[in-house]
């Protein structure tokens, strides 16, 4: 049977999250399976039996998109092709990057939104400060050009050369968005700062900084909000002093904490 599997989204994170079950499905139901994945020159070498090209024809269409936001990201994916869902990494060639020297730690500062933002207005200037006063130097590798000073700028780069970055770099902080997901997919510490999504949302990273109640947070698994992706997107403190605090909150000083860990734990100082 052809199937053709349509994501109803282009967004980095989320064709990652769900491309290892395409192929699974493709295995447990011997389909010839075509998919509109975006991001075919990272991946299609990894998934020789899927066929990353919109089929003239087909006998079934499945579509996968975020069909319930207080679920995994991944569980979307799994639910809609019928099978269980328990996380899985996706595959990756890692014979095709390049290693470049240097102890560095790769980090950005966006996502697709705003409202994704560590909004601690002086939390990137002190963890680049510390990240420069152990030896390590800090790379962005962000899309969108960097406001930071003292960093080494990668912004801009095709995602393959973002891989060979981050591939080469001992962590890898962010907030929640595609670049953490790549980060993990290529087996780099992911340090995550997150407060309009809960814990269970995207995948089990080495530390996940967000805030506790009675802060406000997690407002995008709440699937009685509609989600809005304006300029200024908090649905319930807008226009207040609260906007926002879900990342506010999180200091500078728990994401350097979380940096000492994760270098500590991998052997790196």
């Amino acid at each position: 049977m052809k199937v053709y599997v349509h994501l109803g989204s282009d967004q980095l994170g989320d064709c990652i999250a769900w491309l290892p079950f395409i192929d699974i499905a493709r295995e447990k139901y011997g389909w010839d399976v075509y998919t509109n994945f975006y991001y075919k020159n990272l991946f299609a070498d990894s998934y020789p039996n899927l066929k990353f090209e919109i089929p003239s024809f087909y006998d079934k269409k499945v579509v996968i998109d975020v069909f319930d936001r207080e679920k995994p990201l991944q569980w979307s994916s799994a639910h809609v092709l019928g099978l269980d869902y328990v996380e899985q990494r996706p595959r990756f060639n890692f014979k095709k990057l390049k290693k470049i020297p240097g102890n560095t730690i790769t980090f950005s500062e966006y996502g697709s939104n705003y409202c994704k933002s560590w909004n601690n207005p002086i939390g990137w200037f002190k963890t680049i400060q510390h990240i420069k006063s152990i030896g390590y130097e800090p790379i962005s590798v962000s899309k969108e050009p960097t406001l930071l000073p003292n960093v080494i700028d990668y912004t801009g780069l095709d995602l393959l050369d973002v891989c060979n970055v981050i591939y080469s770099s001992s962590a890898y902080i962010g907030v929640s968005s595609g670049l953490a997901w790549l980060a993990w997919v290529l087996n780099i510490p992911v340090i995550m700062i997150s407060g309009h999504t809960k814990r269970y949302f995207e995948f089990n990273c080495d530390v996940r900084l967000g805030p506790s109640e009675p802060t406000c947070f997690g407002c995008y698994n709440d699937n009685k909000l509609e989600v809005v992706w304006e300029d200024v997107w908090c649905p319930h403190h807008k226009g207040t002093y609260r906007q926002h605090e879900c990342t506010y909150t999180i200091t500078h000083t728990d994401v350097i904490n979380a940096v000492n860990y994760v270098l500590k734990n991998s052997l790196k100082i």
